[in-house]
C-alpha cells in the first residue's frame, strides 16, 4: 500500500493542507480562508477555534478525495 503525508500550513489569511504521496507529488490541495477580526483601529484578531476546525475539516476532506488514504491523529 502506498504512503502519503498531510502538510498544513496555517497562515495569516488561510489554512492550507496537501495531500502528498511517498514519491513526492502533490496529490490534492485545499485552501480554507480565515475571518480576521478588527476589534478596534490597528489590532487584528483570529479565532483559534477557527483554525482548528478549518485545519481538521481541510484534512478530511484530503482523506476523503482518495479511498486509501488514512489519517493518524498524534
Amino acid at each position: 500500500m502506498s504512503r502519503y503525508y498531510v502538510g498544513v500550513d496555517v497562515g495569516t489569511s488561510s489554512v492550507r493542507v496537501a495531500l502528498i504521496d511517498e514519491c513526492g507529488k502533490l496529490v490534492r490541495m485545499e485552501e480554507e480562508k480565515l475571518t480576521i477580526y478588527e476589534p478596534k483601529p490597528d489590532f487584528y484578531e483570529q479565532s483559534s477555534d477557527e483554525i482548528w476546525e478549518k485545519c481538521c475539516a481541510l484534512i478530511r476532506v484530503s482523506q476523503n478525495c482518495h479511498s486509501k488514504v488514512y489519517v493518524i491523529w498524534h
